[in-house]
């Protein structure tokens, strides 16, 4: 109980006693040993007010003191939530931190990556016996394929690869392959197709194909990409045959 409320309830208390005595005083009141149930009565008559007192004085207190405690736990609950405000905070600081770091690396990542271009491709085929000719011009009319050879420049303008290999994706035959790709060096590239694609080439008179390109960079990332070629006849009695091709991103 707060100073406050003491003071009053004792001061109360007090005066009321005083002017309890000051009654019986004054009307000469007693009581003999007969009428004990009348000085139980008088008695409960005196101090029921003053318990009555001090009970509300008890509960102005507790609410008093509720109206902190609930003060008090608005206070924790803000700081609790500024903790939160803080926590979240943090942490979208560090995902943008984290983010700025995979920026920065993936940047790092680009600069020590190769980047490789082709170029000036096109394909030459060999026929085969059952070739036949042109009377009027002797020259040979397509008829069966049995070899043929794409050519392509392979440049590089970026940093060093290593390990570089062009893989046909169905077979995994390793078509060609260099220890090192030098930055701003042209390689002329010559890839002899698997008889299987060949056949597809005879069946179907063109020819889509996907090879591999793996290579390794400068900081040991291993890359892979995707070699697209399209190959078609350019006309009935050539054996030069039109390609495109093209990496992806």
């Amino acid at each position: 109980m707060n100073s406050k409320n003491l003071i009053i309830g004792i001061s109360i208390t007090v005066v009321w006693f005083l002017v309890i005595g000051l009654f019986c005083v004054q009307n000469n009141f007693v009581f003999t040993n007969r009428e004990l149930n009348s000085l139980g009565d008088f008695l409960a008559g005196i101090f029921a007010p003053v318990a009555f007192l001090w009970l509300i004085l008890g509960y102005l207190q507790q609410g008093k003191q509720l109206d902190q405690n609930t003060k008090v736990l608005e206070q924790q609950e803000k700081a609790l939530q500024l903790q939160i405000e803080e926590m979240k905070n943090g942490l979208e600081q560090q995902k943008q931190l984290v983010q700025t770091q995979k920026e920065q690396q993936l940047e790092q990542r680009k600069q020590l990556s190769p980047k490789i271009f082709i170029s000036d491709f096109h394909a030459r085929a060999v026929f085969g016996n059952d070739l036949s000719a042109d009377n009027s011009s002797g020259e040979y009319i397509y008829n069966n394929v049995v070899f043929i050879t794409i050519y392509f420049n392979l440049e590089n303008l970026g940093e060093e690869a290593y390990h570089f290999k062009i893989i046909e994706k169905n077979s995994l035959e390793c078509l060609e392959q260099i220890d090192v790709l030098k930055r701003s060096e042209t390689y002329k590239i010559k890839l002899y197709l698997s008889t299987k694609l060949v056949d597809q080439l005879n069946l179907n008179k063109i020819l889509d194909e996907f090879f591999n390109l793996s290579y390794e960079c400068k900081n040991g990332v291993k890359i892979q990409r995707d070699l697209f070629m399209q190959l078609y006849p350019r006309n009935v009695n050539s054996p030069f045959f039109h390609v495109n091709m093209y990496l992806d991103d």
